[in-house]
């Protein structure tokens, strides 16, 4: 199964923004076709919407691509594996990025 790139996933009801763990292990365990990737569910910290964990690494639930730049630009992140930008930032799994 394709295990998404996007380092950040969204929670839709409460909008906040998480970073997916281990994202680099989970791509070299996982991105196999045919494999499952993981079972299980997240709660989000916030609002306690449940999430299969599965669905979060295919990139069902990622940072939206239009909300990138302005995430980017909050929060001096690097949104997506494999690219140019230099990860900067706090480290932070959680983030307040829509009021």
């Amino acid at each position: 199964m394709k295990v998404s790139r996007v380092r950040f996933w969204l929670c839709k009801p409460c909008k906040g923004v998480y970073k997916k763990e281990n994202l680099e292990l989970r791509i070299q365990l996982y991105d196999v076709p045919g494999k499952t990737i993981v079972t299980g569910t997240l709660e989000c910290a916030r609002c306690h919407a449940v999430y299969q964990v599965a669905d979060i690494y295919v990139g069902k639930h990622d940072l939206p691509r239009e909300n990138w730049e302005e995430f980017r630009n909050a929060t001096g992140e690097q949104i997506e594996l494999g690219t140019s930008q230099s990860p900067v930032g706090s480290g932070a799994k959680w983030y307040e990025f829509w009021k």
